[in-house]
């Protein structure tokens, strides 16, 4: 079914800070072997680019949100923000447009610096965009629309236990449930091969919850869906099978304080398929039913991975 949209964006005026960032892409196909093979589970493929610049800090995308204006907004590791516009043509993504990168500035209007830089997951809403962090663990509200890249942290979220969150393993999966909550969930369990630790944070408080673990994936991105469903994006890696992927989608019914959450598979992302390191994703509604999916990959600012950003249609 082919999608004829274009994500247009609407222009909101941008923080004065905003800095342009030169992008260059490359079109992929979703499997090199077979570059017809547009199928994967429940995921039709709408076609997929490498991302690349020289600037020195892009990279590292962990997090991916789609802002009110129609923009991907993401987050890096290394402490950015990185918007761009996605292009899409018959149907296809074809290019990207009006991207800038800025630093995450702290409470004091500072740029991040040292363990605190490590974003790993962004929301972006009309009244706030908020951002989870791990190394430093923490959830950061910035109150300026998501369009103004570049605004000063307002509040910390209270999240309970997280000290005891593995440093390099804290909140890489974040979404809002609606009614002013948000789900977030721990890449690394609790204890080896136990459930992964999660909360509903509603205002000042927050609800415990668990992930079901299933393999050796492990939960680094969500998305809500317009029924009130969340897509999981799960990622495996091991030194013989390098890396591969999974989409699963939990019910919304089944998330509550409490629950042991689990999901539905729909596609997994694996070789001969198109593989990286792929922790962010973001949905809309499609115009013509369903959703649009993107998800994106952390290159670990290293010259053996890539920056992936593809573009699936998931029916409803």
């Amino acid at each position: 079914m082919a999608i004829a949209v274009a994500i247009v964006s609407v222009a909101l005026a941008v923080a004065a800070a905003a800095e342009p960032l030169t992008l260059t892409t490359r079109r992929i196909p979703l499997n090199p072997e077979v570059p017809e093979a547009t199928q994967i589970g429940a995921l039709a493929y709408r076609g997929g680019l490498v991302l690349r610049s020289t600037h020195p800090r892009f990279g590292g995308l962990s997090g991916l949100a789609v802002a009110p204006d129609g923009r991907l907004l993401a987050v890096s590791d290394r402490g950015v923000w990185i918007g761009f516009r996605p292009v899409v043509a018959n149907g296809q993504l074809v290019g990207v447009a009006d991207a800038t990168i800025d630093p995450i500035l702290d409470g004091n209007g500072l740029a991040l610096a040292g363990r605190a830089t490590d974003a790993e997951a962004v929301i972006a809403l009309r009244h706030a965009t908020f951002v989870a962090f791990e190394q430093d663990h923490r959830l950061w509200r910035y109150p300026a629309a998501p369009g103004h890249i570049g605004g000063i942290a307002k509040a910390t979220m209270p999240i309970p236990e997280r000290r005891a969150l593995a440093a390099n393993g804290g909140f890489e999966a974040a979404t809002a449930l609606g009614g002013g909550r948000i789900l977030m969930v721990a890449e690394e369990p609790a204890v080896e091969g136990g459930d992964h630790p999660g909360w509903i944070v509603a205002g000042d408080r927050a609800f415990a919850l668990t992930y079901a673990p299933t393999g050796l994936f492990k939960p680094t991105e969500f998305a809500r869906l317009k029924n009130g469903d969340v897509l999981a994006l799960e990622r495996r890696f091991t030194a013989v099978g390098g890396f591969a992927a999974r989409l699963q989608r939990i019910a919304r019914a089944t998330i509550k304080p409490g629950a042991r959450l689990a999901g539905r598979e729909l596609a997994r992302i694996e070789p001969p398929l198109v593989v990286d390191n792929y922790e962010a994703m973001a949905a809309l509604p499609a115009p013509d039913g369903g959703h649009l999916v993107f998800i994106a990959s952390d290159d670990n600012f290293r010259s053996l991975q890539q920056t992936v950003l593809l573009l699936f249609h998931l029916s409803d």
